[in-house]
């Protein structure tokens, strides 16, 4: 899996998480929404991490591909 690909998982994750997240909390079910809600918390950390270790790895040319990915167009 290339780096690209680690972070498209895990932009897929965390949409998957979210959308869990709103179905509980529309739903009123609190202690659901809540660990949900933690879960999108820890994920988007986890990618934070990734994306800095791209950093390193990759050099700064990483982050601008990186970027593209974050386009609601894409």
């Amino acid at each position: 899996m290339t780096f690209q690909d680690e972070i498209a998982a895990m932009q897929s994750r965390i949409a998957r998480v979210r959308s869990e997240r709103d179905t509980w909390r529309a739903s009123g079910r609190q202690e659901k929404y809540l660990e949900a809600y933690c879960r999108v918390e820890a994920l988007e950390l986890e990618l934070d991490r990734l994306r800095q270790r791209g950093l390193v790895v990759h050099g700064p040319g990483a982050a601008a591909l990186d970027a593209t990915t974050d386009s609601p167009t894409q």
